[in-house]
């Protein structure tokens, strides 16, 4: 259907009319200005298509997933070629092109590259996150606060509470959480929060402090009971980081807190798209250039 015009090449009939493929798999905006190896183009995004071009040759391709399945549905429309791979895993799509380039290559009588020199993640929060998987800190000086002042509940309109909890919280809710991260790390000499995110793509996240009140935060699915009849602890941890920010109660002009401590306001979260955004560069403070601010209750 793709690859004729969205007619269904079996009854004629049309799935989809031709003019809106074309609109929702032309690019319109820019996801990586320069080729990330010499057999790609630059890379551009459509509503919901990734437009670029293999050794000369245009593609149209879209990626997906849940936790333990990974997809990749490519075509060539000047070859009227399609290709789709599934895989029963997370984060595959390296292996899956590695995959989809050898197909193209011997559809099209292409000399054969090497596996894996051809393609990088088109995850734009694809980073070296399995080194720094632990609970150790990304800095090697002392906190700026203890963990016990950023611990607490974060609200936000249209998401769902956070409860970020420190190894040394009380609470019955937070002993819980804690519990399910010590088979994977060692959380009571940890730099990091906590906490149960329960959603489609994790089940829990890490707040690994890095300088100042700078967190990197990152998703992950614990399964610290195992699955099924196999009940060895393991995580699928989702690649990639985004940055936290924690704002502060400020000193008066005496150099003093109203409060007499520190006291932390809130939380941003930046870095979402693993690019500079428009809204990064508005003038203020953490909350209007924050994409999700949260308020500490």
């Amino acid at each position: 259907m793709l690859l004729n015009g969205g007619i269904n090449p079996a009854t004629n009939a049309t799935v989809v009319p031709e003019s809106v493929i074309a609109e929702v798999t032309t690019a319109h905006t820019i996801i990586s200005g320069r080729a990330t190896s010499p057999e790609l183009s630059i890379s551009g995004y459509g509503m919901g298509w990734r437009r670029e071009s293999y050794r000369g040759y245009e593609t149209i391709q879209h990626g997906g997933g849940i936790p333990g399945i990974s997809t990749e549905v490519i075509f060539l429309p000047s070859k009227q070629l399609g290709i789709v791979v599934l895989a029963n895993a997370d984060q595959k799509d390296s292996a899956e092109f590695d995959i989809i380039y050898r197909i193209i290559e011997d559809f099209l009588n292409l000399e054969r590259k090497t596996p894996g020199t051809r393609h990088i993640s088109s995850d734009p929060l694809s980073v070296s996150f399995a080194k720094n998987a632990t609970g150790r800190s990304l800095s090697t000086r002392p906190l700026t606060l203890s963990l016990e002042h950023y611990a607490g509940t974060y609200i936000s309109p249209g998401y769902p509470n956070i409860t970020f909890c420190a190894p040394s919280s009380r609470s019955l809710d937070c002993r819980d959480v804690i519990k399910q991260f010590q088979p994977f790390e060692g959380v009571s000499v940890s730099s990091t929060l906590y906490a149960r995110i329960p959603s489609l793509w994790i089940s829990h996240g890490r707040l690994r402090w890095k300088e100042g009140h700078s967190f990197a935060l990152s998703g992950t699915n614990l399964f610290p009971h195992g699955y099924g009849s196999d009940e060895s602890p393991f995580e699928t941890w989702e690649a990639g980081e985004a940055t936290a920010e924690f704002v502060v109660e400020e000193a008066d002009s005496a150099g003093s807190l109203s409060s007499g401590i520190p006291r932390v306001i809130g939380l941003g979260i930046m870095d979402l798209s693993g690019e500079v955004t428009e809204r990064s560069r508005l003038p203020g403070g953490i909350e209007e250039r924050a994409e999700i601010w949260f308020t500490k209750v």
